[in-house]
């Protein structure tokens, strides 16, 4: 039987969990890892103090991912995953496992992100809880559109749209119009895209959701760049830039910076452009933004092809080729070969990378 005395340490680490998911809110991850811990030192056995330890241990999952520390974020996210499972709660389990997707999807293992949404969509259905679904779609349909599949993607962010739609106003509507805009630009269905990253920028603005409107700003910017407008481009991407910066958001950051490069070479302006890229790899290399550090490389390629480099281009779009074959990237991994085999008689396999100082 629960004593008396037991019940100031449940609330003590209820009163840590608020902290840190205030914390969080504001934009200081550690701080909310110390108020998180905290709340799973002071949890107690209870069934009550299990479902504090399990929200907590997610919510330093949470933290520790926007730090780009995926060991221990997945290490985080599992230890929640073990205190749902004791409770046996579907929601709760559902939420791990979408954790433990995001990690593996940032950190490049996109099989194991297909794996992990697979696990969170059973319990998430178990549950019966259309929040999560919806989430589950709009994370799934980012999923797809990396691997290059925009029209698969497309569905799965019509599906979360329409499930957000039933519960009106939600977090999470702003990221899955913006992911609409992405499979929409990929299929060049400008006028479309406009429209979803419009909704999604006036989710932001309405909901305070500052960080993430640096991330509509970055693919506004590579839909000019798309449709050929490298000066609205590089104006977006500065924007996303600065935002990112003042936020602290290396990922975010890399994407505007390698953007910024495309801009400048869209603008003839190779120094610029190498000045970017190198900014852009110093934020995305070592497993930080591996999609970005891909990205950042396929255009240095690019770089060295407008200068009539075409050895070395080809040289460094097989480099590319190989980061996006690591991601499971089938749709870069295809057009990048074509590229190759377009500009080289007798391309060679894609050995080592090039030496690792941008395009100097």
């Amino acid at each position: 039987m629960t004593t008396v005395e037991e019940r100031p340490g449940i609330a003590g680490a209820r009163h840590a969990l608020l902290r840190g998911n205030a914390a969080r809110m504001e934009n200081q991850p550690l701080e909310a890892v110390r108020a998180y811990r905290e709340a799973v030192e002071l949890a107690d056995a209870s069934a009550e103090g299990t479902a504090v330890r399990a929200d907590a241990l997610r919510g330093v999952g949470i933290a520790l991912l926007s730090l780009a520390d995926w060991e221990e974020a997945a290490s985080a996210y599992r230890e929640s995953r073990e205190a749902a499972r004791e409770l046996q709660d579907e929601r709760r389990l559902g939420l791990a496992e979408t954790g433990l997707a995001a990690t593996a999807f940032q950190r490049g293992d996109w099989r194991g992100a297909e794996i992990h949404y697979e696990a969170a969509r059973s319990h998430a259905e178990a549950a019966g809880d259309p929040q999560l679904l919806a989430q589950i779609d709009n994370n799934e349909g980012t999923l797809h559109a990396a691997r290059g599949d925009s029209a698969r993607a497309e569905l799965c962010f019509r599906r979360a749209l329409a499930r957000f739609e039933d519960m009106r106003e939600h977090p999470d509507a702003a990221r899955a119009w913006n992911n609409l805009g992405l499979a929409l630009t990929a299929q060049a269905r400008w006028v479309e895209a406009v429209e979803a990253y419009t909704a999604a920028q006036g989710h932001c603005d309405r909901e305070g959701q500052v960080e993430f409107s640096a991330q509509v700003l970055i693919n506004r910017a590579r839909l000019e760049l798309d449709r050929g407008r490298p000066a609205e481009g590089h104006s977006l991407a500065e924007a996303a830039w600065s935002l990112a910066e003042r936020l602290d958001d290396g990922p975010v950051a890399a994407g505007a910076l390698c953007l910024l490069g495309a801009a400048a070479r869209a603008r003839g302006d190779a120094v610029g452009a190498t000045y970017w890229f190198r900014r852009s790899l110093a934020r995305s290399d070592r497993g930080r933004a591996p999609l970005i550090e891909a990205e950042t490389w396929e255009q240095i390629g690019q770089l060295y092809f407008d200068r009539g480099e075409t050895e070395r281009a080809v040289s460094t779009w097989q480099y590319a080729r190989h980061l996006y074959r690591t991601l499971g990237a089938v749709t870069q991994v295809d057009r990048l070969l074509d590229r190759i085999e377009r500009h080289s008689s007798s391309a060679p396999p894609a050995a080592s990378p090039l030496r690792r100082d941008g395009a100097a």
